[in-house]
């Protein structure tokens, strides 16, 4: 296990946060699974990416007042290490069952995947990579938003921020699907880039992000329409790019209650061993989870199995975790110290 940085009050890591990832993957899982009655479990992407946008943002504005700067360098560093081990790993052993005929995944699928353009025609072709779509959206923000931040100041950061979520939402609800995917994964983490700001700018904050919007009653309600997206699925149509604003918006005002630190029953459940370790597998599971849940592999089961599909999920993911993914970020930490002794405090690496 690799040893997590001190967390003190006010960082961006919380259990509950962790357990937060660990609720998105499961709704994500249980969706692909077949599982009847969580028709809308696509919901944990945004869920994820709020989380992404908010941990990334609020790392970078800490880094940022510390020292005056970015350094860019450094953030391609971590994350190039964070992410691409268990993304390449996966995508080496597709190509290896590729090849001795087990799958039938198309080279551009493969290819586009492995640069992270997945995006450029949304969610079709192989479905066992179709999931690299949200991969590559978030690769695209690593790519840009930094610079954004550097190029930005002050209130302009908020200005510019709030207008892209708008300008997205009018983008999500009227694109055609394979570019729409992109609008809507973009906004989900514009909202979490929003409320790290805000939380940092102790002109709005006090009166923003507290008081109602940190209630409990705020955090219940959150959670219910989360969950009422999870079973009972937003509808098809016109309007349903409108309508998936809401539980991004749910996710936002949760993950602003979590990291004021409240302690209740929900926030209890969140900090759960079990929840918080489904979290910090969470990466692993998703990409896994497509092989045996939404590809033509699943389609071998009938409907009854899936507990079968969720147990090789789980098993290639616990081994894709403790075998890629750990150790790359053991050896991204001994790299870091070696070539930069002494530089900022160490980030918590499970999250940056």
């Amino acid at each position: 296990m690799i040893e997590v940085a001190e967390r003190r009050p006010g960082d961006a890591f919380r259990p509950d946060l962790e357990g937060l990832r660990g609720i998105a993957i499961l709704a994500v899982l249980l969706f692909h699974a077949g599982i009847p009655g969580t028709d809308g479990g696509f919901v944990g992407v945004d869920i994820f990416f709020v989380l992404s946008g908010f941990l990334i943002t609020w790392l970078l504005l800490k880094e940022e007042s510390r020292s005056g700067t970015i350094d860019i360098a450094r953030f391609y560093f971590r994350r190039s290490l964070r992410i691409l081990p268990p993304a390449f790993f996966y995508l080496a052993v597709i190509l290896f069952l590729t090849v001795a005929g087990v799958l039938a995944v198309g080279t551009r699928d493969l290819l586009y995947s492995a640069l992270f353009i997945r995006n450029a025609y949304g969610v079709g072709g192989s479905p066992e990579v179709s999931h690299y779509w949200s991969l590559a959206v978030e690769e695209q923000f690593y790519l840009t938003w930094p610079f954004l931040l550097l190029v930005l100041r002050g209130r302009t950061r908020l200005l510019v921020t709030a207008a892209l979520i708008v300008l997205l939402a009018v983008w999500r609800s009227w694109t055609s699907l394979h570019f729409g995917v992109t609008a809507a994964g973009a906004h989900a983490l514009l909202f979490g880039c929003l409320l790290a700001q805000l939380r940092q700018t102790p002109s709005t904050s006090p009166y923003v992000l507290q008081g109602v919007l940190q209630s409990p009653g705020t955090f219940a309600a959150s959670g219910a329409v989360i969950l009422a997206v999870i079973f009972f699925r937003v509808p098809d149509g016109a309007t349903a790019g409108w309508l998936q604003v809401w539980p991004v918006l749910a996710t936002t005002l949760i993950v602003n209650y979590s990291i004021a630190g409240h302690q209740d029953p929900i926030s209890r459940v969140l900090n759960l061993g079990p929840v918080e370790w489904i979290g910090r597998l969470s990466y692993s599971l998703y990409l896994w989870q497509e092989l045996f849940c939404w590809s033509p592999v699943s389609n071998q089961y009938a409907a009854s199995r899936w507990p079968l599909l969720v147990a090789l999920s789980f098993a290639c993911a616990s081994l894709s975790y403790y075998l890629v993914e750990l150790p790359a970020l053991s050896a991204r930490e001994k790299l870091e110290h070696r070539w930069h002794p002494a530089s900022l405090p160490r980030l918590s690496p499970r999250l940056s």
